[in-house]
């Protein structure tokens, strides 16, 4: 995955959300964080710029749609 990249984020229907949804965006930025509640030392996120809003999402969330050449 890298800057420019075309990815889909599937949300899940919970007590938040009230139906599923998916969007489509360009992954502009990533990011490594650490995160003190996961096994692993540092968490992993890409910025998306979504049609309505630019969203920090944890790349294990995203799926590459069409890879920028």
């Amino acid at each position: 995955m890298k800057v420019g990249d075309l990815v889909k984020w599937e949300s899940v229907k919970n007590d938040i959300e009230e139906e599923f949804d998916t969007d489509y965006g360009i992954v502009i930025e990533f990011m490594q964080c650490h995160d003190s509640s996961s096994k692993e030392e540092y968490m992993h996120k890409a910025l998306v710029q979504f049609y309505d809003e630019t969203v920090w999402i944890t790349i294990h969330h995203i799926q590459i749609i069409n890879e920028q050449q």
